[in-house]
């Protein structure tokens, strides 16, 4: 049994000195925003372009609709249009890129508040609370404020 520790000991120091000697920084705010932003840039680059479509639509519905969401919101009103099924995608994060959009224009703003998640695999982790800046929008009025 010693010998067990004493292995797992080793192997926890060997594992610690590959850490220290990694020359990035683990705790920088900087290199965490901009892992974020490439992994924003990859997911939204990877997604299926029927499915970004619809997402999109789904959010400006859901945003519309809503004086405040959050993501599981969106996902709702996303299965409600095109079913469980066809709503799958290779990675669920990639609807942090469609509500980075819908916040590009100007259909939502982030709050300070957070709600836990009611999705069973999310296990009722804090999700955002966003706020509809389109809230009783038609698709009709929308367009005209692109224009």
């Amino acid at each position: 049994m010693a010998g067990i520790k004493l292995e797992r000991n080793n192997m926890a120091k060997t594992l610690l000195e590959i850490y220290m000697e990694d020359s990035s920084r683990p705790y920088s705010l900087e290199q965490a925003k901009t892992a974020r932003d490439e992994g924003m840039k990859k997911g939204k680059q990877s997604i299926n372009p029927w499915w970004r479509e619809h997402a999109l639509d789904a959010m400006f519905e859901c945003a519309s609709s809503n004086r405040e969401l959050i993501v599981d919101d969106v996902w709702q009103y996303f299965y409600d249009a095109v079913g469980k099924r066809d709503a799958h995608t290779h990675d669920n994060r990639v609807m942090g890129s469609v509500i980075a959009e819908a916040k590009k224009y100007r259909w939502l703003k982030p709050t300070d508040r957070y709600k836990p998640s009611s999705r069973t695999t999310s296990h009722a982790n804090p999700r955002r609370v966003w706020e509809s800046l389109i809230y009783r929008q038609t698709e009709y009025q929308q367009r005209e404020m692109e224009l």
